[in-house]
């Protein structure tokens, strides 16, 4: 509760939202998508502000500086399984392998970008391709899942590569 106390504009559960209602999907079906994209995308800023060591987030003590590592971590840990436990409830059972497939390729796009963006050595260049390859990874990996969520439920698969694209490029904005 803390660390939603401290706002956020949920863009991914908007894009889920908007996309879902765009689509024709469920009003539930489209929540599910909404709330998976939000649980995850928290969890990864709580486990990224430990381990950045940020102390702040959106101008709040981060949960880790509050509460402590311990319970950061499990806090985190805790919404990356309440993002895939939200998805009991999604009403289309023969789409939802894909989809739980889906949500397990994008965050193992996020911690390769995390892994990627820790590994940084900042007394050496990396390089734009190296940067670009965290932001894609880090930040468009979950942008992009809400929408690819949504275009898997409604069928619409061939629009999948360019909504990952899209959001791929707007991470790197």
């Amino acid at each position: 509760a803390y660390h939603f106390q401290s706002g956020g504009q949920r863009v991914r559960a908007r894009l889920a939202l908007a996309g879902g209602m765009a689509l024709g999907l469920s009003e539930n079906d489209s929540l599910c998508i909404a709330c998976c994209a939000e649980l995850l995308h928290n969890a990864s800023l709580i486990h990224d502000d430990i381990q950045d060591k940020d102390t702040l987030r959106r101008g709040r003590p981060a949960l880790w500086s509050q509460f402590g590592t311990n319970m950061a971590i499990c806090s985190g840990d805790y919404l990356l399984s309440a993002a895939y436990g939200v998805m009991c409830g999604f009403s289309q059972p023969l789409v939802l392998p894909a989809m739980l497939a889906l949500l397990h390729a994008r965050t193992g796009t996020a911690i390769d970008g995390q892994c990627a963006d820790l590994s940084l050595r900042h007394d050496q260049p990396e390089g734009l391709t190296h940067y670009l390859h965290i932001a894609k990874a880090k930040s468009g990996a979950l942008l992009s899942l809400p929408l690819e969520m949504v275009l898997l439920a409604s069928a619409q698969n061939n629009a999948l590569p360019l909504a990952r694209e899209a959001c791929e490029n707007f991470a790197v904005s």
